[in-house]
């Protein structure tokens, strides 16, 4: 029994259009997903100026967690207070009025922000006390 091209045809869009039918709800589903991404997209940033805003108020990041807060998708701002690191390798750049003072090659560089953590230690800082300490010692004019 042989088929005309039409009834072919015909069975073949039957078949098509359940397939059509079985995709459809998966499509409508597909685009309410896409809009709820950019729904939760759109609170990205301001959640995180308010989870920097729980941060500033001292709050720590472990407590937040420990609440239910993510950590913030995208970067957030530094909170006040804390200096900003500048990349390995690559030198501050100076504004006009900070400039090196002038004088003898083997000077001491001005101390800037940023050289914080440069400890100097006194010279007597490894130094051993004489016997009996500074007990022994009186003040002058005593």
């Amino acid at each position: 029994m042989a088929m005309s091209e039409a009834k072919i045809l015909e069975r073949m869009q039957a078949r098509q259009k359940e397939r059509e039918e079985a995709f459809l709800p998966l499509a409508r589903m597909m685009a309410r997903r896409e809009e709820l991404r950019r729904q939760l997209a759109d609170t990205d940033e301001p959640y995180g100026a308010l989870y920097d805003g729980a941060l500033a108020a001292s709050w720590g990041p472990e407590e937040l967690e420990d609440l239910g807060a993510e950590t913030p998708e995208v970067p957030t701002k530094r909170p006040k207070g804390r200096p900003r690191k500048h990349a390995a390798g690559r030198p501050r750049k100076r504004a006009a009025h900070d400039h090196e003072p002038a004088g003898p090659v083997h000077a001491r560089p001005a101390s800037r922000p940023d050289d914080e953590e440069q400890h100097v230690q006194p010279a007597t800082a490894g130094a051993v006390p004489a016997p009996g300490g500074l007990a022994g010692m009186r003040p002058e004019g005593g």
